[in-house]
């Protein structure tokens, strides 16, 4: 089977782990789901993740909400997801 939904909320990871976390993830190739919420992420880890949403197009919905994320770094996730319906209070 291959991996479609992974949920990592409230796990605190900060911007370390969204790091680290963001250069595993283009190897999802069938991941369309992705719950961070509530992971004390700040701009320098969601810019990582922004770069690894760019390369994963199988990706419907990224669940970003109660971060630390930016007006800018929220633009670079948007700007790396074209093809998903999100809402910027979400982010």
């Amino acid at each position: 089977t291959k991996l479609t939904s992974l949920g990592l909320h409230k796990t605190q990871m900060g911007d370390t782990g969204a790091i680290a976390l963001a250069a595993a993830l283009p190897s999802l190739t069938s991941l369309e789901t992705l719950g961070l919420h509530c992971n004390q992420i700040g701009d320098s880890g969601a810019l990582a993740l922004s770069n690894a949403f760019a390369q994963m197009s199988s990706l419907k919905k990224v669940i970003l909400d109660e971060n630390l994320i930016g007006a800018a770094a929220a633009a670079a996730i948007a700007r790396a997801l074209p093809n998903i319906t999100s809402r910027a209070s979400k982010i």
